[in-house]
């Protein structure tokens, strides 16, 4: 049980990281639309959203990590390429949910057969208690 709880607790934090990752890459794209002026968009001036480029770039999104002007063409491929990350990402976080259905269902099933166990025990107990004691 203690093993299922501490692969259980390691997968949650696995997941919260990955999530927070997500999160990230929406504040960008929010960023980024709000940033857009004329179909273009333009953030040399924005220490802000080039942190938060540098931060997608480290989380996988395939962007030029010294371009900071986009026209239209470019602002969209990068979006998609931010949005595909971050889909990418929620497909992990989904199986990861996954397993940690499964893991929290063997934990609550090891339990479970863990009281049968010793139900039977307890009951067999008492049963010679009261015998010993004549009744």
């Amino acid at each position: 049980l203690k093993r299922l709880d501490k692969q259980i607790t390691s997968e949650f934090l696995e997941l919260k990281k990955r999530q927070d990752e997500v999160t990230l890459l929406h504040k960008l794209i929010k960023a980024i639309n709000a940033a857009t002026a004329n179909d273009e968009f333009d953030c040399s001036n924005n220490q802000e959203l080039k942190d938060l480029l540098a931060k997608a770039k480290e989380f996988g999104v395939n962007l030029d990590e010294n371009k900071f002007a986009y026209n239209k063409e470019e602002r969209e491929r990068l979006i998609e390429n931010i949005r595909i990350t971050s889909d990418d990402n929620n497909v992990l976080n989904d199986m990861q949910l996954q397993t940690i259905t499964r893991l929290t269902t063997e934990r609550y099933e090891s339990y479970q057969l863990a009281r049968t166990i010793m139900k039977p025990f307890h009951e067999d107990k008492l049963n010679k208690a009261r015998a010993v004691a004549g009744r």
